[in-house]
């Protein structure tokens, strides 16, 4: 499945976000010695993440426990409980990775990011400003 969207995208909401805890039929959270450190990730996508790798049958990522109205993760697509794997090339298992390739593709004319979505990779393309 492809999501597309067109929005730029650097101009972010501040958000206070949390993390929600896993249910059986979520992703697992990993143990807190495993999670990567905090980051800020929710500012950058104006969306609520799990601060830590979370574990689905597609590979590790960034789960997302929120949208904001406004925010990135919103304008591209974006839903709760969709778990981020890659931005491009770039493996994304915790924050810290994603913050870094989001920071990346800052300076490309696009990017793909792919997601777990209810058990299924899928695929949002975005236009990111240019630095």
């Amino acid at each position: 499945t492809e999501v597309g969207a067109g929005e730029k995208w650097w101009e972010m909401n501040r958000s206070t976000g949390g993390a929600a805890s896993a249910r059986p039929s979520e992703p697992a959270i990993q143990p807190a010695a495993e999670r990567c450190p905090a980051t800020d990730l929710e500012t950058l996508l104006g969306a609520g993440v799990v601060y830590g790798p979370v574990s689905t049958p597609l590979g590790l990522g960034v789960q997302v426990t929120e949208t904001r109205d406004g925010g990135f993760a919103a304008s591209i697509g974006l839903r709760a409980n969709d778990v981020i794997l890659a931005c491009g090339e770039m493996a994304t298992p915790c924050p810290k990775d994603l913050l870094a390739a989001l920071q990346r593709a800052e300076y490309q004319s696009n990017c793909t990011l792919t997601v777990a979505r209810d058990g299924e990779e899928t695929r949002i393309e975005f236009q990111p400003i240019s630095g």
